[in-house]
């Protein structure tokens, strides 16, 4: 049955779902994570170097894992968007040609994805023509938008990496075309002219460069595929752990105890142990919002009998208020 898009209404519709607002997670949640690391027993933060694409799916379901254990492991993250195709070239591994030539890992994948989703609780939805997005539309031109922002306005990374992977992985709208993303830059808090400074530096040599050679260095840190994870376990580049995608948490949470007792990173070694722990994909129940779900598709539109009664109506309202009879 035909349909009009309701985009236009005060309720929460496919385009506008209602969701935790972005400018108040902007302000907070740099103080929140602050403010829990301060209540940890350790004392010395990890930090991992977190290399992402928004168009990969699963490095959506590491990040909200990753900051959701930042305060209890005590994490300090470096957010490094990455251009996956460019990584993909670079390591000779070509992700979408290995899709269209085997339909059982294609069909795997997509249910997978759905999986981890609600085993994450990150709203994953596979859109409409996967393919399309993935292979057409591509990643280029939101990297490039994310790590201008980054460069020019950091306290927006986090948010805004988000606001990329709900409007492509969860509402299924376009991520690439310059107004889609001045839309994902105002709901993740930028102002207008953040967002505008942002999207100019995005077409700048300086910001192509700079992701570049992220990317280049993802390659050098050993980088196969995204998202890809770096521990640093000593306060030295020389011991380091690297992982390769979003469900190897456990052996992370295994792997950093083990690092802890061998190098004594100014902390109760054995206080540690004790808080070190993967509890799920959601470590602290009490405190935590999930992200909501966009509207359901249907309650989005207008059957073609709902549209015509309300076109009638209008029609009717207008002739009356302007006094036009009928011929």
């Amino acid at each position: 049955m035909s349909a009009l898009w309701c985009a236009f209404s005060g309720q929460a519709t496919r385009c506008r779902p209602v969701v935790q607002s972005a400018v108040s997670q902007r302000s907070l949640s740099g103080t929140c994570a602050r403010a829990a690391a301060a209540a940890a027993v350790y004392k010395s933060p990890v930090r991992v170097d977190f290399y992402y694409d928004t168009i990969s799916p699963y490095s959506w379901l590491a990040f909200e894992t990753l900051l959701r254990y930042r305060p209890v492991w005590n994490l300090e993250i470096q957010f490094k968007p990455v251009f996956m195709a460019g990584l993909s070239q670079a390591t000779s591994s070509n992700f979408l040609e290995s899709l269209t030539k085997n339909q059982n890992k294609t069909r795997h994948m997509f249910q997978d994805i759905v999986r981890m989703g609600q085993y994450f609780k990150v709203p994953l939805r596979i859109p409409e023509s996967p393919f399309y997005m993935l292979a057409v539309v591509g990643s280029l031109k939101q990297q490039r938008f994310l790590t201008a922002a980054q460069m020019k306005f950091p306290d927006v990374t986090e948010d805004l990496s988000r606001s990329i992977w709900y409007r492509g992985w969860a509402e299924d709208l376009d991520i690439a075309k310059p107004d889609s993303l001045r839309m994902i830059g105002r709901r993740a808090g930028m102002s207008e002219e953040e967002v505008e400074e942002a999207l100019a530096a995005s077409e700048t040599q300086e910001v192509k460069d700079r992701l570049k050679s992220v990317t280049r260095e993802a390659v050098d840190d050993g980088a196969c595929g995204l998202p890809f994870l770096v521990f640093h376990v000593n306060k030295g580049d020389t011991d380091v752990e690297t992982y390769f995608g979003s469900d190897r948490f456990p052996v992370i949470a295994h792997r950093l105890g083990k690092f802890m007792r061998q190098f004594k990173l100014e902390i109760e070694v054995q206080e540690w142990m004790d808080d070190l722990e993967w509890n799920g994909p959601v470590p602290d129940p009490n405190n935590f919002k999930e992200i909501e779900e966009p509207a359901e598709i249907s309650k989005c539109f207008l059957s073609i009998e709902q549209y015509d009664e309300l076109n009638q109506k209008f029609v009717d309202n207008v002739k009356q208020d302007f006094n036009i009879k009928d011929k």
